[in-house]
């Protein structure tokens, strides 16, 4: 029995899994090495052979997209665009079928199409305190009010592949002919993240003096520097994120949230979000729980 981790080969997350639960479970489908299989799909049968293993369906228990298509713009640059298109449809297929199975942990590819960002807020403010935030598109250039940052959507690098991050416009004038997500600036004690796996809540917090700016993904820690630490929530809080994420109806997801005044400010929930760093010496509990899921001995997981 396998569980198939479509992912690619470049995913630091999927080698940890790997190397934990045992390759002899996992059958590893990088969509940027997807040319070195051999994969043969009919109405009947699934078979995939690799490096001298062959997979059929029937010993594929579970499967589980991680980040197939996470840099894909340097590894489509090995296919030409027919073939990109196509591979990544494959692969969207198989994650379909076993979707279809009953056998797919966690969320699909493209749950987070149903519930974006601005969705998110909507939905949230009937569960937490939610920032004031605005969508602002225009024509002509305009004035932001003092206390507001601006974030993007879609964490798409800019065209000199920088990373628009948690920025402070205060008093500034911002360019027309650009979409604009304009948010109060919260001040905060904490960052505070939480990981849901299937109505399991795993919180952490980072102090906002241990690091520069407002968004610490700008300054990810090192595994011999994470200065995240578990974080008790309250069983109020608590039941609020679980009720949350039954309203959306996701089996995981990576909750970030601010920490004032002893309340957590909601700002956005990854579908897919990374999470690996904050048990990387299994200490807590998240790891484990991610090995259980995924581990094609165990039945499949279930929100209670």
């Amino acid at each position: 029995m396998r569980t198939l981790l479509i992912t690619n080969s470049h995913d630091v997350t999927s080698d940890h899994m790997v190397r934990r639960l045992g390759s002899d479970k996992i059958l590893r489908l990088n969509y940027d090495l997807i040319r070195d299989y051999d994969i043969r799909i009919s109405a009947d049968t699934i078979t995939i052979r690799s490096a001298g293993l062959t997979v059929t369906g029937r010993d594929l228990k579970k499967a589980f997209w991680r980040k197939a298509f996470n840099g894909s713009e340097i590894y489509d640059k090995e296919f030409d665009s027919y073939d990109a298109a196509e591979y990544k449809y494959l692969l969207r297929e198989l994650a379909n079928i076993f979707e279809r199975r009953g056998c797919l942990i966690f969320n699909k590819y493209d749950v987070a199409n149903d519930f974006g960002k601005i969705l998110q807020l909507y939905i949230a403010k009937d569960f937490f305190c939610t920032p004031n935030t605005r969508i602002i598109s225009k024509k002509s250039s305009f004035a932001v009010e003092p206390g507001h940052i601006v974030k993007s959507l879609s964490s798409t690098p800019l065209d000199n592949k920088n990373v628009l991050y948690t920025t402070d416009v205060s008093g500034r004038t911002l360019k027309g002919g650009h979409l604009w997500q304009i948010q109060e600036r919260v001040d905060a004690d904490c960052d505070i993240t939480v990981v849901y796996v299937y109505d399991t809540l795993f919180a952490y917090a980072l102090e906002r003096n241990s690091f520069e700016g407002l968004d610490w993904r700008k300054h990810i820690q090192s595994p011999d520097n994470n200065k995240w630490r578990p974080f008790d929530l309250t069983e109020e809080q608590a039941s609020a994120i679980k009720a949350f994420m039954r309203e959306i109806g996701w089996t995981f997801g990576r909750l970030d949230f601010l920490l004032s005044n002893g309340k957590l400010i909601f700002l956005e929930v990854n579908a897919n979000g990374q999470w690996a760093w904050l048990d990387l010496d299994c200490s807590n509990g998240l790891f484990a729980r991610m090995l259980e899921c995924v581990d094609p001995a165990t039945p499949m997981p279930k929100v209670q």
